[in-house]
């Protein structure tokens, strides 16, 4: 267990925040597709990130014999290198932690099978022989993670007719989807969508280097210190209002809550004025933004505010049972977060002090559970450095505002 202490401060605080993981793994896959050169900066330092680029390293400089590809607990790196070893000629072990080879991946593979793509999966690991293929058309229902379709949308220019990939049903983390294709685009790819239907044309036409944005989905563990705070504010150099990633939603929901956002050269500068919404019951749907479920649950809780939430099925699939552990949390702080129907009901109680809390080695739930020790100013949690794999340096960057690991 960590022990983390909090001292409030006050004035203007400089967060830096890391490069967008999800941003830097959809351009590192495109790189790898490109036949030149193409710089990327800067890159994210997220540990996910450095896997994604190692392994992609390993195959640029592969003899011909089997590479073992081992994701550890990374399932973007998984999903998007399954669908990159299919289209790149080579033989390809693929495995990661217990954890991540329990998660979803069926849709994938079932979909890179239909485009011809050779996978065998064994007890230790997914066999890959990766090879030329044609492409075509595809269709998926009710996929499980979006991750599925990116995978197969950043692949699609290396098919020789390119994808015709039709989509329906419930469409999960849209946002993600939209920045695969905005990198796509980036990168001089052709494609069109209409409704459920997204046609690929086949080849890249890339520029020789690229700009990597800021994470917004690090930023919203920031703005809750700011709650009620007129003597705080916080500024996010490089950060940008007009963003690929979806989680800049974030900047809207504290908005509504009272934060003010405003764009200068270097940045984002924040800081809490008026509410421009009544503090009462709230519903949020976050089926496209799941990764702000952790850091809004607690900043909700601590707000004594009750939240009708829907759209987080997907948390269940994530690097833990996120709703699950999230419920715990909240009940050991004397309130309630429980899925009613389609629905997972916030109440918030008279706050407890749960002294230790587990996060279950999950980055974002250590984030936002750090988040409690403004109620409370000492807190104990379980693998405190699991922020390693979106944030590395997410306790350098909270001291800055009196939350000190000790």
């Amino acid at each position: 267990m960590a022990k983390l202490r909090f001292t409030p401060v006050s004035g203007e605080v400089q967060i830096e925040l890391p490069s967008s993981k999800s941003h830097s793994n959809r351009l590192l896959i495109l790189q790898a597709l490109a036949e030149e050169p193409v710089v990327l900066h800067p890159l994210s330092d997220a540990r996910d990130t450095v896997i994604l680029k190692k392994l992609l390293e390993q195959i640029r400089l592969s003899n011909g014999a089997q590479l073992d590809l081992d994701c550890l607990d990374a399932g973007t790196v998984f999903r998007f290198l399954m669908a990159y070893c299919s289209v790149n000629p080579g033989s390809y072990r693929l495995f990661g932690s217990e954890r991540l080879m329990e998660r979803p991946i069926t849709d994938l593979v079932s979909a890179l099978q239909s485009l011809g793509a050779s996978l065998k999966q064994k007890p230790d690991a997914w066999y890959i022989t990766g090879k030329a293929l044609d492409g075509g058309e595809l269709e998926l229902s009710n996929v499980q993670s979006s991750q599925f379709v990116s995978a197969l949308l950043l692949v699609a220019p290396a098919l020789k007719k390119g994808l015709h990939l039709t989509w329906r049903g419930e469409k999960h983390s849209w946002p993600y989807v939209a920045m695969t294709l905005q990198c796509l685009s980036d990168f001089g790819v052709g494609w069109e969508r209409i409704g459920d239907e997204i046609w690929v044309k086949p080849g890249l036409n890339p520029k020789a280097e690229y700009q990597v944005e800021r994470d917004w989905s690090s930023a919203a563990f920031f703005f809750p210190f700011l709650a009620n705070r007129t003597d705080l504010s916080l500024s996010f150099p490089g950060l940008r209002l007009q963003s690929l990633q979806g989680d800049a939603f974030v900047e809207r929901l504290f908005r509504y809550e009272g934060m003010q956002a405003s764009e200068m050269e270097s940045g984002i500068k924040v800081n809490w004025s008026k509410p421009e919404w009544s503090r009462n019951a709230l519903s949020l749907n976050l089926n496209r933004y799941p990764d702000l479920a952790p850091p809004l649950v607690i900043y909700y809780l601590l707000q004594d505010r009750d939240v009708d939430f829907t759209g987080l099925e997907s948390l269940a699939l994530k690097e833990s049972i996120r709703d699950a552990v999230l419920a715990d949390a909240v009940a050991h702080c004397g309130g309630q977060f429980a899925k009613q129907g389609e629905q997972w009901l916030l109440r918030s109680r008279t706050m407890v002090n749960p002294k230790a809390l587990a996060t279950h080695n999950d980055h974002r739930m250590a984030m936002a559970f750090s988040l409690l020790a403004m109620q409370f100013n000492e807190l104990e949690l379980s693998e405190a450095e699991s922020v390693a794999k979106s944030f590395p340096q997410f306790w350098q960057e909270v001291k800055k505002l009196g939350l000190t690991l000790l």
